[in-house]
């Protein structure tokens, strides 16, 4: 399980938010297989938990590029009357300008980051999602929560601030860039990242690197 750390994932409503309890929407034999197995896999690991949590939302699949389904939460009522985190993601086109005067490259692409932020315990219930097997609310942060990108967004600046202030490395979300002029220190800037990266129980996918 991640760190408690201060940039856990915060769900705050504006005023005005009515609890929600909806109902579990219909699944194939097939879906219902894939929930049960989602289900398993996430108790073990300590990723959700029951809940009788009076604010519900539903769960449903969506089509993948490689023709298999995902399940998803249905957050769109609570992301609707979620506060929005403001925080700025880098602006592509910045950090392309800056690429463009060097000469040396490594992409560092992370693997399940999301499921390594913790959802602040006071909020947990908000998120709860409901299936053919009961009720349960996360205890990490899910892909489908409002601000989940800038939250992702506030760790890698964090982590990695000093890096970024020398014009030498870039974050996008799960995404790092390692630009250099020359390969002198490349290499070293690299470890320091991945050090950085597993010592907050976030991790590269290899096969992504570049």
């Amino acid at each position: 399980m991640p760190t408690r750390k201060i940039w856990d994932h915060a769900i705050d409503m504006r005023k005005g938010f009515v609890l929600r309890k909806e109902k579990v929407y219909s699944l194939s034999r097939e879906e219902r297989e894939e929930v049960h197995e989602f289900i398993q896999e996430q108790l073990r690991k300590g990723y959700i938990r029951p809940s009788k949590s009076p604010q519900i939302a539903p769960v449903f699949f969506v089509g993948k590029k490689n023709g298999k389904k995902r399940m998803v939460q249905d957050y769109r009522y609570l992301n609707k009357w979620m506060i929005k985190n403001n925080y700025s993601l880098p602006l592509i086109s910045n950090i392309v300008e800056n690429i463009g005067t060097k000469k040396v490259f490594t992409k560092i692409n992370l693997r399940w980051g999301y499921n390594n932020i913790w959802i602040k315990e006071r909020d947990k219930w908000k998120a709860v999602f409901t299936t053919p097997e009961g009720s349960f609310e996360p205890t990490v942060m899910f892909f489908g929560l409002t601000s989940s990108l800038a939250t992702f967004q506030v760790i890698m600046n964090e982590l990695l601030r000093d890096l970024i202030n020398t014009g030498k490395v870039a974050a996008f979300i799960n995404d790092v860039i390692v630009e250099t002029e020359m390969e002198e220190r490349h290499d070293e800037i690299v470890a320091e990242i991945i050090k950085r990266l597993k010592e907050n129980d976030l991790y590269v996918k290899l096969e992504k690197c570049k």
